[in-house]
């Protein structure tokens, strides 16, 4: 069996990649000149030729000199077959003579599409936009050159799109996702270099859309920072021995004041995980106003008293 497949001028390397359910199908080569080039042949010449399981691929650079001659542009063939030794021991094992098969050729190329896909929004009702672009050595590939596209949309139904030359070698379409889900696309390019030798290119695109899809992302408030002040405040005030002795003879149990302190400023570290929390749906903890307490505190009679001692008290 022989798989056709075309190579041009502007390739630059190429790989041959054959794939099968079962360990019995030869692999080879052969250029437009039809010379066949074996696994042994290719890896004297230069070729890269690997087996994996059940996989066999030939990686060359072009032009490959196959045969005495220089083989590069114009169709080749992967010729593929069954020995005599292959096919008797497989169809004694399980009885059948076939094999099946997948044989695909990637080529890195100066010929080049460069597709992709715009969104005008990501609710249903947004347009989606594709576009792509056909170069050979940097220079487009115009007037030349004919781009489709197979889309299939999320409720599975399919159908083929045409893409206008809207500049020289530049192909575009439009069209409005009224449906929310995956629309693919299987971008297709066929047409002539500028020395009039045929080639083809493909790209897959994707493109998502989801109710609600533009609502603004969360945000994280910016951080307040008075509360760790007051916290301080409070921290450096309570360590003073004098404070201490002036709570003591107005009757203020410094040791439940210290405690309370504590456990609003602890709280603190409490709040941010509410809030995460409250987004995810989970109850957590009841919140602490660790601003009003502080400023209630600060608040009384018996403190503005303290701070008017402590202002005059050399010794603080």
């Amino acid at each position: 069996m022989r798989v056709p497949f075309r190579l041009n001028s502007s390739d630059i390397d190429a790989t041959a990649i054959l794939m099968t359910d079962v360990p019995m199908v030869q692999f080879g080569l052969e250029t437009p000149a039809g010379h066949v080039v074996g696994p042994a042949e290719a890896a004297a010449l230069g070729a890269t030729v690997a087996a994996g399981t059940n996989m066999l691929y030939y990686r060359f650079g072009l032009p490959l000199l196959g045969g005495g001659k220089p083989a590069h542009a114009g169709v080749w063939h992967a010729v593929l077959g069954i020995g005599d030794r292959e096919a008797s021991a497989f169809a004694a094992s399980v009885g059948k003579y076939a094999a099946r098969y997948s044989v695909s050729v990637h080529a890195y190329s100066n010929v080049r599409m460069a597709a992709n896909l715009t969104q005008s929004g990501f609710e249903p009702g947004a347009t989606l936009v594709v576009r792509a672009t056909l170069t050979e050595f940097g220079i487009p590939l115009a007037g030349t050159c004919k781009v489709q596209a197979e889309l299939r949309r999320p409720d599975g139904t399919q159908t083929v799109i045409s893409l206008a030359e809207v500049e020289p070698g530049v192909f575009e379409t439009d069209l409005v996702a009224n449906l929310a889900g995956v629309y693919q696309f299987r971008v297709l390019a066929n047409g002539w270099t500028h020395r009039g030798e045929a080639f083809t290119r493909e790209q897959l695109l994707t493109g998502v859309t989801v109710v609600g899809g533009n609502s603004p992302s969360p945000t994280t408030p910016p951080a307040d920072h008075r509360d760790a002040f007051f916290c301080c405040l409070l921290g450096c005030l309570l360590k003073n021995e004098a404070l201490g002795r002036f709570l003591a003879q107005h009757n203020i149990d410094t040791a439940a004041l210290q405690r309370c302190v504590r456990v609003c400023c602890d709280a603190r570290n409490v709040a941010p995980g509410r809030g995460l929390a409250g987004r995810e749906g989970v109850e957590g903890p009841p919140a602490t106003d660790v601003v009003g307490n502080l400023r209630e505190l600060l608040s009384r009679p018996e403190f503005a008293n303290v701070l008017r001692q402590l202002a005059g008290d050399p010794g603080y």
